[in-house]
């Protein structure tokens, strides 16, 4: 069976689905069993784990979907969809995909996406950056302290705003250190 992961076209006042293959993403008759591009048995397909579907999802070719799958890969904390989800920030021009995969890496916050959000806080988009220093916020990792201290020198003022408020979020996040008390305890002299 087709993807799930369907679209939805309006036509003569009703809506159609169209169906995609989930591995390369043809367009396909709603009961396909086998993909005409690429030959995968989609009703082997059906059987994968959920989270392989929603990493495969992120090449969709409708953003809607892409988007849905950064989210819920985001929510999950998903650890194996930080390289695609890297390779996705890579190369989309969509801001609307950029920011909810950059939200997602914050989400699920392991090593590699900590380093992929703070080479993030260069890209080209103002959003998109400052999606990754809210989103490096989180993080009690040392380089994305370093590197919100790097982003207070940004161009644009908002992400030098949103770095600024992450790095007083991680300050006061931080755990202080217990002063030794030199009063008496109470009813004590």
């Amino acid at each position: 069976m087709p993807s799930p992961l369907a679209g939805r076209d309006v036509e003569g006042g009703r809506t159609m689905m169209t169906y995609y293959c989930p591995l390369c993403w043809a367009e396909l008759a709603k009961d396909t069993a086998r993909c005409s591009r690429c030959g995968a048995s989609l009703g082997e397909v059906d059987q994968e784990e959920y989270a392989v579907k929603l990493i495969r999802a992120l090449k969709h070719p409708e953003a809607t979907t892409v988007v849905r799958a950064a989210a819920i890969l985001g929510g999950l904390r998903e650890r194996r969809a930080v390289p695609p989800l890297l390779a996705l920030i890579a190369s989309s021009r969509d801001p609307y995909i950029l920011e909810r995969a950059v939200e997602a890496l914050g989400n699920i916050g392991d090593c590699t996406a900590i380093e992929g959000l703070c080479d993030i806080l260069a890209h080209s988009y103002m959003r998109v950056r400052g999606k990754a220093a809210e989103a490096l916020g989180t993080s009690q990792q040392t380089q994305a302290r370093a590197a919100l201290i790097s982003a207070l020198n940004d161009a644009s003022v908002d992400v030098r705003t949103l770095a600024a408020e992450a790095l007083e979020k991680l300050c006061h996040d931080e755990p202080v250190a217990q002063q030794p008390s030199h009063a008496t305890p109470r009813g004590q002299s």
